[in-house]
């Protein structure tokens, strides 16, 4: 049996040291008919030329402006013939044989609507075997750092794939349309893709027999608040269009608000608030979004207005230290903690003082002699008791102190955070007050 065509688009941004690795190992694939696109978001490191210039039987796109992960392989998908396998390859893969093939085959199934592969780190340990979300829409890839011993080679559905190679068929991908380009970041765009095929009545399927090396650069610590912000937003994105109104009710919100409270970040804090400020902003087009795809009535709008809102006055002010012995993980106040600390403390015996003999020949007689008196206080039990006592209030008192003024530094950093945020959202307000002034204004 012929193979369907199939064409393999590569969104490009500043590839240059990933590409030829990726091209010579697609090139070399044995499937037919096969055609590549490479689509340039505006590189600036010769990415464009070197596509050009070294492999003429690659299509290049070259795009004026960087359209973003979701853009470029839209531009892509669109280029492609209509009765083709689409299939998304990250730049910085090598492919193995066969990985194209075990895509097809995975996808010759009539149900079957999108296939994702096995995707190594280059240790040779798995990265991504498929992948499960949390109660948070946060993704979990299977297998991810244990060996790739065979414990993965079972075809399956997860609940979602991952973008780094993706094959969607013809009719699954007339049905679910292109990526959402409003994932802006390369966050989450993969799995809503995958919720859209699923919900136009495809399976996902995990092939695991097409393999790749994911040379993937770390990003997985990002810490700016523009970082922590735009995967936020896009993680609220996918839950506001998918989610039952009673699901986001019920299952999402007090799960949102117990993780909220446990995030000490004055940076990720203030981000994620922001993110929920975003959503509230726009929630017109969720509304629209949701009321074609999931049928929700226009009357969604205030119950999802009022769980943001809620979401955003999720204030994080409790104390930051962790549970202690005996004490319930219900966000104990700070002299709970001091109590605990100073109750372990007092509890354990101080070493006992030990003192070296002096060998100073005129101040040795009188050393020893004020050896001698400590020495009989200090072996009177009582006096003992007191010495050591005092010597772990001192130390606890000391850990208390700085424990106090850590939460202080904390509480502080959390106001000034919550307060730049109002400020952006005060202007952002005021902007829209300004316009929806403007527009009521009688033309003159």
């Amino acid at each position: 049996m012929s193979n369907r065509p199939a064409v393999v688009i590569i969104p490009v941004w500043n590839g240059r040291d990933y590409l030829p690795r990726c091209l010579d190992a697609l090139l070399a694939q044995t499937y037919a008919p096969m055609t590549v696109i490479a689509v340039d978001n505006a590189s600036d490191d010769g990415s464009a030329d070197l596509i050009a210039q070294r492999y003429p039987g690659v299509t290049l796109l070259r795009q004026g402006q960087n359209l973003g992960f979701a853009g470029a392989c839209n531009a892509g998908m669109r280029a492609a013939e209509a009765d083709a396998l689409r299939v998304i390859l990250n730049q910085d893969t090598e492919v193995r044989p066969g990985w194209l093939q075990a895509l097809a085959d995975a996808l010759s199934a009539e149900d079957a609507g999108l296939a994702g592969s096995k995707a190594l780190y280059p240790d040779g340990t798995i990265q991504h075997a498929g992948a499960t979300l949390d109660p948070h829409v946060g993704g979990r890839h299977i297998g991810v750092h244990e060996a790739d011993d065979g414990r993965f080679d079972a075809p399956g559905e997860p609940d979602f794939l991952s973008g780094v190679s993706l094959a969607i068929t013809p009719a699954a991908y007339a049905a679910a349309g292109e990526l959402d380009e409003g994932f802006v970041g390369a966050y989450f765009e993969d799995v809503d893709w995958c919720y859209r095929v699923r919900a136009a009545g495809f399976r996902l399927a995990y092939a695991p027999d097409s393999v790749l090396v994911h040379h993937e650069e770390s990003r997985a610590h990002e810490e700016s608040f523009d970082a922590i912000f735009r995967y936020q937003r896009n993680r609220l994105r996918l839950l506001l269009k998918h989610w039952s109104m009673a699901r986001l009710r019920d299952d999402f919100l007090p799960a949102e608000q117990a993780w909220l409270g446990r995030q000490l970040s004055a940076t990720f804090v203030s981000a994620v608030q922001s993110a929920y400020s975003y959503h509230l902003f726009h929630l017109d087009e969720m509304m629209a979004w949701r009321e074609s795809f999931l049928g929700d009535r226009a009357g969604t709008l205030p119950e999802a207005a009022d769980l943001l809102v809620t979401l955003r006055l999720t204030y994080t002010t409790g104390p930051a230290f962790p549970p202690v012995g005996g004490l319930p993980d219900d966000g104990a106040h700070t002299a709970t903690r001091v109590t605990q600390l100073l109750r372990e403390l007092d509890a354990e015996a101080a070493a006992p003082l030990h003192w070296p003999r002096s060998t100073v020949p005129l101040l040795g007689p009188g050393i020893d002699g004020l050896r001698r008196i400590w020495s009989r206080l200090a072996a009177d039990p009582a006096v003992y008791a007191e010495l050591a006592r005092a010597r772990r209030m001192n130390a606890t008192l000391r850990n208390a102190l700085a424990e106090l003024e850590a939460e202080q530094r904390r509480l502080a950093d959390l106001s000034v955070a919550y307060a730049q945020v109002n400020a952006r959202e005060t202007a952002l307000l005021l902007a829209e007050v300004r316009t929806l002034m403007a527009r009521r204004q009688p033309e003159e």
